[in-house]
């Protein structure tokens, strides 16, 4: 927390706190469409890549699942961190 001291027009040092940016953990939940199980990885690690560009923070895909529309049944592709590196995929 940062303080600064300010003087009134009495010339008394009066104490306020500037607010601190919060931290938060957001869960997201997204479609993706593609056409195989490594185009929906790598899709999903290039979205990633874009909000670690727009925010300093550490966005990371947490897994991957093939839904197909209308199933309520889904097929785990990946579990685990995925990143892009001299634009290969590194599943982790």
């Amino acid at each position: 927390m940062v303080m600064n001291l300010k003087a009134d027009s009495n010339h008394k040092k009066t104490m306020y706190m500037k607010s601190q940016p919060q931290r938060y953990t957001v869960t997201l939940d997204a479609y993706i469409l593609a056409r195989t199980d490594r185009e929906a990885l790598v899709k999903a690690a290039l979205m990633v890549e874009e909000m670690r560009k727009k925010e300093d923070n550490q966005t990371q895909v947490i897994s991957v699942e093939s839904t197909p529309f209308g199933s309520v049944v889904s097929r785990l592709v990946h579990k685990g961190r995925l990143t892009l590196f001299n634009n290969k995929l590194i599943e982790i």
